[in-house]
């Protein structure tokens, strides 16, 4: 009995060692240094996609930060159980679309939300479906990892199934 309790042990302790080594994807690891407390600058959308959902954008910018520390992470909605996405700069209003998500598509009798993210974390977690660079390609279902770095999103791992 006490050899099987050691054996568990040691087998526990040393997954705990390998998720750590591996760097554990959690939002604590990705902390910001600063939450903006101002009001939230206009949004201004350049670029064709933007101009597209200004109207949104400009609304979704106005609740302020909810990302990264001051940006707001604005969705809305393209389809049956789509949602586009953009990313407001609260300080500046500058716009970003990122070609890496376009648009998430949630993925059949999905439960948790198709994206996450924190205002004290640069981290971001897409699960469904996402569409890149043309809409009309999108990728196969899986979840991604990015860090919000150089205003933009730069992956960290991707599980594709």
């Amino acid at each position: 009995m006490k050899f099987s309790l050691v054996i568990a042990v040691l087998i526990f302790s040393g997954s705990l060692a390998f998720a750590q080594e591996k760097g554990e994807l959690s939002f604590k690891n990705y902390p910001v240094q600063e939450i903006y407390k101002g009001k939230p600058a206009t949004a201004k959308p350049l670029g064709a996609r933007a101009r597209k959902f200004k109207t949104r954008i400009k609304l979704g910018a106005k609740e302020g930060p909810n990302f990264a520390g001051h940006y707001t992470i604005v969705l809305w909605g393209c389809g049956s159980d789509c949602s586009g996405v953009a990313i407001v700069d609260a300080k500046t209003g500058q716009v970003f679309i990122d070609p890496e998500l376009l648009e998430i598509t949630t993925k059949v009798s999905q439960d948790s939300p198709k994206i996450q993210f924190r205002l004290n974390s640069s981290l971001l977690v897409v699960e469904g479906y996402r569409s890149y660079g043309k809409i009309s390609q999108p990728s196969a279902i899986g979840k991604w990892y990015y860090n919000w770095e150089d205003n933009r999103l730069k992956l960290i791992r991707a599980f594709k199934r």
